[in-house]
């Protein structure tokens, strides 16, 4: 698999962010700020659904 450009802002440095570790191979090439960003949204989403 090869390492693409944040999907949000073009940055070349990126890390794999994934939704779910279940699927592993699913995977968004994002920079770290928005790896933080969507991991937040993941948590908050997940913690309104457990409610």
């Amino acid at each position: 698999m090869e390492r693409q450009p944040c999907e949000i802002c073009g940055d070349p440095k990126t890390d794999a962010h994934h939704e779910s570790h279940l699927e592993p191979l699913r995977i968004r090439w994002t920079c770290r700020l928005h790896h933080k960003q969507l991991e937040r949204e993941l948590k908050l989403s997940l913690k309104c659904e457990a409610s």
